[in-house]
């Protein structure tokens, strides 16, 4: 990021949502999964603030930074929640997903060759039995996704 100063890069200002490990998790989580986590950490933040305010005002440093930290934590948290890359996965499943829609067993191949997707593969598996795979094929495919 050329001319962009230090302090104004987002890996800086939040580096929680810089963190590769937290995208991929969190990026298996269904959308309103990620929405209700996202505003219990604004909650507890909002809480963590006020605590930190209070104990410095009763002369307590070591508590009130202790708050000050977990509210700060927090919502960082909360905001690359917000800010990771869930939309473009989803359109790159869905497009997939399409594509191999009429060879539902070659699309549980897909997902098991593209382990970013593997949350999906009970989707898929489904998709396979309502096109007219047998439930045992796909109950054999999810255990191999599975182990």
């Amino acid at each position: 990021m050329p001319n962009v100063p230090r302090s104004n890069r987002p890996e800086v200002r939040n580096p929680i949502a810089a963190d590769p490990e937290v995208a991929l998790i969190v990026s298996e989580l269904p959308a309103l999964a990620r929405e209700a986590l996202r505003k219990v950490l604004l909650v507890l933040s909002r809480k963590w603030d006020l605590q930190a305010e209070h104990s410095w005002s009763t002369r307590k440093p070591p508590l009130a930074s202790y708050f000050r930290v977990n509210a700060v934590n927090s919502r960082h948290l909360a905001r690359a929640l917000k800010k990771l890359p869930f939309a473009s996965r989803e359109a790159e499943f869905l497009a997939s997903a399409k594509a191999l829609a009429s060879d539902p067993v070659a699309l549980c191949g897909w997902l098991l060759a593209n382990p970013q997707h593997l949350q999906s593969v009970r989707m898929a598996c489904v998709l396979a039995e309502m096109r007219g795979a047998t439930a045992e094929r796909s109950d054999g495919i999810l255990a191999t996704a599975e182990n």
